[in-house]
């Protein structure tokens, strides 16, 4: 009798682990369901007067998000015209560029200064990959001659990142 109490115990712990094992991951907030933001996405936002609009959104840098009508046309659209929600909402995409960025130009929809902005930010982000594949190198590097000339190298690098957001600050 003394073991079958305690097999039965074991059956209810068994079950009980089970039931919240499966809640744990049917559930919204578990890690297994999680909400991967890439593009193109199906979304809805609002601007800051309260419009909303059905759009697939196809990138976003710093200041703009690039997305296209079920009419298919395209548009460059300031963040900052979006209500709070809707900015918090595209924020959790990943920063590109925007892809068709003269055809927007064209249209007026992305000031000069921010079309600048946006090719020096993707130069330093070309930089700090040549930095991180100088940094591989180096951790592979048995030579200190080759060691001290990859950080001089590095170091230069650094002072262009420097010098590129000092001119991203002079446009703000």
């Amino acid at each position: 009798m003394k073991n079958l109490a305690s097999f039965l115990i074991f059956i209810c712990i068994a079950v009980y682990t089970a039931v919240i094992v499966y809640d744990k991951f049917i559930s919204d907030d578990s890690a297994f369901f999680e909400k991967t933001y890439t593009y193109p996405d199906q979304i809805t936002v609002r601007n800051n007067e309260g419009s909303a609009i059905q759009i697939t959104l196809l990138g976003r840098s710093a200041d703009y998000i690039e997305f296209e009508r079920k009419d298919g046309s395209q548009f460059a659209y300031p963040i900052k015209s979006l209500n709070e929600k809707s900015r918090i909402l595209v924020m959790e995409y990943p920063e590109t560029d925007i892809k068709n960025m003269s055809s927007h130009l064209s249209n007026g929809s992305i000031k000069l200064d921010d079309a600048y902005t946006m090719q020096l930010t993707e130069e330093i982000r070309r930089v700090e990959a040549e930095i991180r594949r100088l940094d591989v190198k180096a951790s592979a590097t048995q030579s200190q001659t080759e060691l001290r000339t990859l950080e001089r190298k590095k170091k230069s690098l650094y002072e262009e990142i420097a010098v590129l957001k000092s001119k991203i600050a002079e446009r703000r």
